[in-house]
């Protein structure tokens, strides 16, 4: 969350490092080359610890002019009636994008820019500032430049949530349900859980509270957020049983229309991506990508077999 800087920051970094194999699998539909990608992902992690460094000494103002930095090639790029322009992670990210938008006439543009990154950091800045107008704008922003990343969903979540009014409960609530919709990984599904708990506990509602907070701990089990979370709600409400299976809270919420299990659409993009790559150059991409899908659906078993048949 924004109350916890730092440690998102680091998190991104690490995470986007750890994606850079997938990062490889094609070039974007633009002609842009996989290097360019990884340049532009590089670009970003060192901007990123640039501007921790600067809030670790306490320079803001260094700190926020790095971030500015980084949105302010956003000035080139206005959309059109036919072109709109994003700033994906990866062409996993544009994929889905354009899977999930094919309604969408305009053509998608990849900029190869930090900027929605510099977004983020802003907002962090002006939360810290208690400027929490301005940093819900910023997230919106990242949103806007990225409208696929989960993580920012899920500060969106959270801002909306810290403001107490009523009707931004809800829209915290619908911030956090595109987060888990979103997720491709088990922190940001086991975060976007969470953050559907902290709404429902808002809105009184225990029962499915403890239910997202249970699940959260089966994609994230080494986060401490639930535990803590679990243990205040059993200090407020001493006589209310938080005990729950996995199967129990899985099932209301399911009874409440609340997702709990990664999106098929992401395994639909790995696997067309997979489809498009030949054999046996790219025999290594084609496995990076299903064993991903298979890291989403485990007992998919098309997944299964593409695999086997690689070996």
């Amino acid at each position: 969350m924004l109350k916890r800087s730092l440690l998102s920051i680091l998190a991104m970094v690490a995470m986007l490092n750890c994606q850079a194999p997938a990062l490889q699998a094609q070039e974007t539909a633009s002609g842009t080359t996989r290097s360019a990608v990884l340049d532009a992902i590089d670009k970003g992690n060192q901007m990123m610890i640039a501007y921790m460094e600067h809030i670790k000494i306490g320079d803001i103002k260094g700190a926020r002019k790095i971030a500015n930095d980084m949105v302010a090639p956003a000035k080139n790029f206005k959309d059109t009636d036919a072109v709109e322009y994003k700033t994906f992670y990866s062409m996993i990210e544009k994929e889905y994008y354009q899977m999930t938008n094919k309604g969408n006439t305009k053509k998608v543009e990849w900029v190869q820019e930090p900027i929605a990154d510099g977004y983020y950091l802003l907002a962090v800045l002006d939360f810290q500032e208690k400027l929490y107008k301005d940093a819900l704008e910023n997230i919106q922003n990242c949103v806007s430049w990225n409208p696929v990343r989960s993580a920012y969903y899920i500060e969106r979540g959270f801002l909306y949530l810290f403001s107490g009014d009523e009707q931004n409960i809800v829209n915290a609530q619908v911030a956090y349900e595109k987060a888990i919709e979103l997720a491709n990984n088990a922190e940001d599904m086991a975060a976007g859980l969470r953050g559907v708990a902290s709404v429902m506990n808002a809105k009184g509602n225990l029962p499915v509270c403890i239910a997202a907070l249970v699940v959260s701990k089966e994609y994230d089990s080494e986060n401490p957020d639930a535990d803590e979370q679990i243990l205040y709600i059993k200090k407020e409400f001493p006589d209310y049983d938080c005990n729950m299976t996995v199967k129990e809270a899985r099932k209301l919420l399911k009874e409440n229309n609340i997702q709990c299990d990664y999106s098929h659409t992401h395994v639909e993009v790995l696997t067309k991506m997979a489809s498009e790559l030949k054999m046996p150059d790219d025999k290594e991409k084609i496995t990076i990508l299903l064993q991903q899908g298979l890291f989403l659906e485990p007992k998919n078993v098309e997944l299964q077999n593409k695999l086997k048949a690689l070996k």
